[in-house]
């Protein structure tokens, strides 16, 4: 992946800008009159500001080092030095694809939480054995992301009918 590619990932110029408006929604005088939209905007600063920034940041610097080290490669082979490429190659390599991850779920509902339902069909223990699977799988993914996961309803004491209810709040839970 080039060095281009990444700054259309983590596109700075487009924070920069989303940033400044939405300081301007917040400079109007009627901005603190509705409490819910105040904070939602707020909200959104804060994303913008620390997280995605702090995205961008990290990953210039790990590049930055990258460069340093060829550049000291070129004039000597180091076995450590080459090492510590790899592993910087890796990691900035895990912050594009993350980064591509959230550019590609960039629709305004994909950052926001998930309901999900899962039923089965009375007398298919397949189907119940699958609901079950899936269940506990998101379950997991859920917690594992660091989302907030509450099970809303289990209903699997009814013979021949299974249902799931599973709430995940958190950020791009939904998308």
């Amino acid at each position: 992946m080039s060095w281009a590619n990444q700054r259309t990932v983590f596109d700075l110029r487009y924070l920069t800008v989303r940033i400044h408006n939405l300081n301007q929604l917040i400079a109007k005088t009627d901005f603190w009159e509705n409490v819910a939209t105040a904070h939602q905007t707020s909200e959104k600063i804060k994303y913008f500001i620390s997280k995605r920034q702090e995205e961008y940041q990290r990953s210039l610097s790990i590049l930055q080092d990258i460069e340093a080290a060829l550049e000291l490669l070129e004039s000597s082979v180091d076995e450590q030095l080459l090492q510590e490429v790899q592993i910087n190659l890796t990691q900035l390599q895990q912050e594009i694809e993350i980064a591509q991850t959230r550019k590609l779920l960039s629709n305004p509902y994909n950052s926001r939480g998930a309901l999900l339902t899962i039923t089965t069909e009375i007398g298919d223990m397949q189907a119940q054995n699958w609901a079950s699977m899936l269940f506990r799988m998101y379950y997991l993914w859920g917690l594992s992301h660091l989302h907030q996961v509450c099970a809303l309803d289990i209903n699997d004491k009814e013979k021949g009918n299974i249902s799931y209810a599973l709430e995940i709040t958190g950020r791009y839970a939904y998308g």
